[in-house]
């Protein structure tokens, strides 16, 4: 490469050399090397770059995943439990609630991940609801039962339910409150309190009635307690945990109030002591069934 530099009376031509120019550029290829990032440090930070690329699309994903498991409300656990002919079974569940179940029974049990959700799909049970202490009561669940078309949910702590068909059930409060609707009009509500029960004939909810809630849940010390309760009732009731046949001879027979407390088991004792309070005789047929008639047929 040839420059050529003036002066003051003539030019003259000066010669630079490759190296000369190397020598030249050499401060600053230093200085530009020592501000560029080496072979290292532009694969660590390509891989931070795909890294932080992952996490945002991960966390993207898991916030997306988090709002559609809540609209969901998925259930994580889900059991089912029977009684038999003549058994009670008490069920102790994960959240610290308790359920008794009577004779020919059965509950299926869902946990979701924000409700508590228990069909009784027969028979009947008492549910003794588990609460948060009362500084972590607004992250509790809501726990509701089903039984056909009612629909209770827990405000207090102990209730009954008894499921007669898909179409009509009842239930009683020991202790506490609960909501009571039905699933074709869950806005028409009504709040139950200690000693207070309702049942619902398909879409339709009864009468709110006081009762006494220990002598309906009597069952639970293997007992049946009646109060003034018609024949043909008491008999479904011992019936319920013993299979045996009865028959009347007349339909007022069946119409006849009895009051009294019993043994779950002791529905021949009752029979044979029937006479003993009420106007009529009983028989035991060949066939094994009981007959039923009136004294005054005699």
């Amino acid at each position: 490469m040839s420059k050529t530099q003036p002066n003051s009376s003539k030019s003259r031509l000066v010669s630079y050399t490759g190296r000369d120019i190397d020598d030249a550029l050499e401060p600053f290829e230093q200085a530009l090397v020592a501000n560029l990032p080496s072979k290292e440090q532009i694969i660590l930070r390509a891989r931070q770059r795909k890294l932080r690329k992952k996490l945002g699309t991960s966390a993207l994903v898991l916030v997306a995943s988090s709002s559609f498991l809540l609209w969901l409300n998925p259930a994580y656990q889900t059991e089912q439990w029977s009684t038999a002919l003549a058994e009670n079974q008490t069920i102790d569940l994960s959240d610290g609630s308790q359920i008794q179940l009577n004779t020919q029974s059965k509950v299926v049990v869902k946990m979701r991940l924000h409700s508590r959700e228990i069909q009784l799909q027969q028979g009947e049970a008492t549910f003794h609801v588990g609460h948060l202490p009362d500084r972590w009561r607004i992250f509790e669940r809501p726990f509701t039962v089903q039984a056909g078309q009612l629909s209770i949910r827990d405000i207090g702590t102990v209730f009954n339910v008894r499921r007669y068909s898909e179409q009509h059930a009842v239930v009683t409060v020991l202790q506490g409150k609960v909501r009571v609707s039905t699933l074709a009009e869950p806005k028409h509500f009504v709040d139950l309190e200690h000693n207070q029960s309702i049942e619902n004939h398909a879409t339709q909810l009864g009468q709110l009635k006081t009762v006494n809630a220990q002598a309906q849940t009597a069952w639970h010390k293997g007992q049946l307690k009646f109060d003034n309760m018609t024949l043909a009732d008491v008999m479904q009731e011992f019936q319920r945990y013993s299979t045996f046949k009865v028959v009347f001879s007349q339909k007022k027979i069946e119409q006849l109030k009895i009051s009294g407390s019993f043994e779950t088991a002791q529905y021949q004792q009752f029979i044979q002591l029937l006479p003993d309070f009420a106007p009529v005789q009983v028989q035991q047929l060949p066939s094994g069934t009981w007959q039923i008639t009136s004294r005054e047929n005699k």
